[in-house]
């Protein structure tokens, strides 16, 4: 049998020297345990600090996020889109663990490893769950959602040795998780007998169920390790000081699970020839034509190490033909592989299956193609089964301009809405409006023909296990010694029928009624609400941790804790103790913090306090005055004394706060500098946790500004509103709004999409709403956020 040597290419060139040593001779599980002792052993990175490692590890050249399971355009940059609340595919990206961190028990280091944990989108990480990977020819995509597309899929595993509930990536990243999880198994080898899961054997060789290793293996072999995979090891590297080694040297997994496993590895060794698709005995099912039709199916033969040319040859030459009859061993061993068309026609009726092989040599690989031959109307097999709807399919037999009849069923009646006439040449129709978990049939009739009748069962509802809570109010802050006050959180759930477990870790603690706190509670699957709040910290400083969601079965979303302990302290910005000039584009250390001057200076004349004041210059329309540290205990309210210089225009100032370290950017107020002489200006900020403040005029004048004083707000991260006269319950169907008067009142879901405007009168009015989470506001009160069930 024929070998071929691997090549080694420049991009491995970032391996320090002599790093794989120890592993070379070996093979199977000494092979595993010597890549455990190079790569076992490193940096751990912080679950927050995964965030920093995104920035070089999953970015896309033009600052978007690298998603493999969506198309969304999250940028690396905008904070503000890390999850958070979300109920849609492309509100908001998180952190996958692809290797469940359940199986693990959340231990470290494996909680944090970047290798394995991803940045995805949160709602199909939620559907993906802890469920095993796998494959699911009929599995469900979630609905696309403002442009933006799920990736992968979830259903019933149709991979042979597993019938279990998967979910399958799409064919470009299989082989990147498939190298993940033998990243696990090397790295953690000392660990993973005693971590469960149905992918898992429970030892530490071969330490995958039989079933999932043939599946790592097949989508290692079908997609290569790409550009990507490289970049994101070599910058992985850089954070946690170890490597994957099965993106350094592919054929690891051959000499280890593979092929090769015979013999010992060298880096760069031989490797055994083998066809890696199809798989031996797999089965296609190239579907229904019509008698005296034609149908092509295109198979991908992929393979490594082959020198020698592939011959196909087939038992049934009567009603099956292949093309092309050769297929070269440079396009079979190419990253696409090579095709091989098969083409079906029947004069008869009837079922028909054919053997084909591929092969040369000693390296021989067999599969089966099966077809039906139908006399009349091909009705095909439904696509893109959701739990509502599914696409109807058929061949067009008639010609152009024919009309069929469509007919869907349940239990022998016609479904609201049906019969209906399609055109024949359209080939489907989507049916929607049914019922998760139900069996329809299908079928279609002409003047003078009829189908067949396809069977079809939704999908099963997708659970939903999900945080809700206000805006940066799980960002608490606390006086030394003290607990922070409580944030409010809704626990919502869709399709949930096990205990729920809600747990919070480090220095936190969550609650029902306020009253007894402890790490975890057991929520009904109905969901509630509960309370989390931090534990008294004598220590100054910044903490973190995590509140999340379990059942027995499945995870559900997680919500960062962050919490900020500082001593009171008082805030004066009074520009003394900065040498008088200007107007600058620099760096200057104020009395209170360090600023960034643009078209801005420091003068010694009138309109000041004391001996100098701050002053926007003329020279340029835009000047701004930028504090570059963040001030800790938040802000109740900014405070400025600030006067029009020598008779200049009125100048238009933009008050604005950033609560991610000058990332982005809110506007709290616009101020217009009116009078000549200095008066204070004051506005209510109620700002928790860490600030930063800017002053941005847009237009007018010069103008001084002196003593800005920014005030403590170290109280409860509870959203409330400004005003304590209404009040909204969620009723059956929708909502009851309490209030003290008539007014305005509208209603948000969470894509910020309008559902609902009009007058509630004073009292109580009843609001008809469907299932979901909503934001309620009423003229100038701030909005609340509600479940309706």
């Amino acid at each position: 049998m024929a070998c071929i040597i691997a090549t080694v290419g420049m991009l491995n060139a970032a391996i320090p020297s002599g790093y794989y040593d120890s592993a070379v001779g070996k093979n199977k599980k000494s092979l595993l345990s010597a890549l455990c002792n190079i790569v076992g052993s490193h940096t751990t990175v912080s679950y927050n600090g995964l965030w920093n490692v995104y920035a070089t590890s999953d970015v896309r050249s033009n600052g978007y996020i690298w998603d493999m399971y969506s198309t969304s355009k999250y940028s690396i940059s905008n904070t503000g889109q890390r999850c958070g609340n979300y109920s849609a595919v492309g509100d908001c990206y998180n952190r996958e663990h692809s290797f469940p961190k359940s199986w693990f028990n959340d231990a470290s280091p494996m909680y944090s490893d970047a290798f394995h944990i991803y940045p995805t989108d949160g709602k199909v990480n939620g559907q993906r769950s802890n469920y095993p990977y796998g494959e699911c020819a009929n599995g469900s995509t979630l609905p696309s959602n403002n442009g933006v597309n799920a990736l992968g899929k979830l259903g019933s595993s149709t991979f042979p040795g597993y019938s279990g509930t998967v979910f399958e990536p799409v064919d470009e990243y299989k082989g990147d998780f498939a190298r993940s999880y033998f990243y696990m198994a090397a790295a953690y080898n000392n660990k993973i007998s005693g971590w469960d899961s149905d992918m898992l054997a429970g030892n530490s060789y071969p330490c995958f169920s039989t079933w999932a290793l043939n599946l790592l293996l097949k989508w290692h072999r079908n997609d290569p390790v790409s550009d990507k995979e490289r970049n994101r090891n070599e910058a992985v590297y850089a954070y946690q000081n170890n490597r994957n080694p099965f993106i350094d040297y592919p054929e690891l997994v051959e000499y280890i699970w593979g092929t090769s496993s015979s013999m010992g590895w060298t880096p760069g060794g031989a490797v055994e020839p083998e066809i890696t698709m199809p798989t031996e005995g797999q089965l296609f099912d190239m579907g229904k034509t019509a008698v005296g039709h034609a149908i092509t199916l295109s198979i991908t033969v992929k393979g490594i190490s082959l020198i020698d040319d592939l011959l196909t040859e087939m038992t049934d030459n009567t009603n099956f033909a292949l093309s092309p009859t050769t297929l070269e061993a440079s396009t079979v061993t190419s990253s696409n592989g090579a095709t091989l068309n098969v083409t079906f026609k029947s004069l008869n009726e009837g079922q028909f299956s054919n053997t084909i092989t591929v092969g040369s040599g000693e390296i021989q690989l067999s599969f089966t193609v099966k077809a039906e031959a139908l006399s009349g109307i091909p009705a095909l097999d439904a696509t893109q089964v959701t739990q509502d709807s599914f696409i109807a399919n058929w061949m067009n037999i008639s010609g152009s301009g024919a009309k069929y009849t469509l007919n869907v069923m349940q239990n022998g009646t016609s479904v609201s809405g049906y019969p209906i006439e399609v055109n024949a040449t359209e080939e489907h129709h989507t049916v929607n409006g049914l019922t998760p978990l139900t069996t329809y049939t299908y079928s279609l009739t002409s003047d003078n023909l009829t189908s067949n009748t396809v069977s079809v069962t939704t999908a099963a509802p997708i659970p939903v296990l999900a945080l809700v809570y206000a805006e940066n109010a799980l960002n608490l802050t606390a006086l030394p010694g003290e607990p922070s006050q409580a944030a409010e959180v809704e626990i919502y759930t869709e399709y949930i029928t096990e205990d729920i477990t809600a747990t919070a870790s480090g220095p936190f603690e969550i609650s029902r009624d306020m009253s007894a706190w402890s790490s975890s509670l057991t929520i009904s699957p109905d969901g509630e609400t509960i309370y989390v709040r931090s534990k008294a910290q004598s220590e100054e400083g910044t903490y973190s941790g995590e509140l999340t969601l379990t059942t027995a079965s499945m995870n559900g979303n997680e919500a960062d804790l962050q919490l900020t302990v500082a001593a009171p302290r008082s805030f004066i910005e009074t520009f003394e103790n900065i040498t008088t000039g200007g107007y600058w584009t620099a760096d200057k250390t104020g009395t209170a913090s360090e600023w960034h001057f643009e078209n801005v200076g420091v003068w010694a004349d009138t309109n000041r306090h004391d001996g100098v004041a701050a002053r926007f210059g003329k020279s340029s329309s835009h000047a701004s005055l930028t504090m570059l540290g963040d001030k800790l205990n938040g802000a109740k309210s900014i405070k400025f004394w600030a006067a029009l210089w020598s008779g200049d225009n009125a100048p238009t100032v933009d008050i604005l706060y950033s609560i991610d370290g000058g990332t982005n950017w809110t506007k709290l107020t616009t101020v217009t500098i009116e009078q000549s002489i200095l008066q204070q200006y004051s506005f209510t900020a109620d700002i928790t946790g860490k600030v930063r403040f800017k002053f941005d005029r847009s237009d007018g004048g010069r103008f001084n500004i002196d003593d800005i004083e920014i005030t403590d707000n170290v109280v409860s991260s509870v959203s409330t509103t400004s005003r304590s006269d209404w009040n909204i319950f969620p009723a059956p169907g929708g909502i009851v709004v309490e209030s003290a008067k008539s007014e305005q009142v509208s209603v948000y879901n969470t894509d910020a999409t309008l559902v609902y405007e009009g007058t509630v009168e004073a009292g109580h009015t009843t609001i008809a709403l469907d299932k979901g989470i909503y934001i309620v506001a009423l003229d100038d009160a701030r909005g609340r956020k509600i479940v309706v069930r």
